[in-house]
């Protein structure tokens, strides 16, 4: 199953491979492969597994760390506080 995430002008595409790995036992565990990588000219590339449980969580989780990237990306290493002050009109 694949879906795409914007934010601030990058696309990301989260691809979610269901029963990746399932152990052959009774009530074996079930792992999910999740990837999500960027459709644009960058190389972001993550992968996680998952099992049912926490498959919403850890793909939040990989968002909010593309997300981060995206920020990072586009303010460099400046602080919050050097951003905030920007976002003001300083300089």
């Amino acid at each position: 199953m694949n879906k795409q995430h914007e934010y601030n002008g990058y696309t990301f595409n989260i691809k979610v491979e269901l029963n990746y790995r399932v152990e052959r036992s009774i009530d074996g565990k079930r792992e999910h492969l999740i990837t999500l990588n960027d459709m644009g000219a960058t190389n972001y590339y993550q992968t996680h597994y998952a099992e049912t449980h926490n498959l919403s969580e850890i793909i939040e989780l990989m968002i909010d760390e593309a997300e981060k990237w995206v920020d990072k990306q586009m303010n460099g290493d400046k602080s919050e506080e050097v951003i905030l002050l920007e976002s003001l009109g300083f300089k």
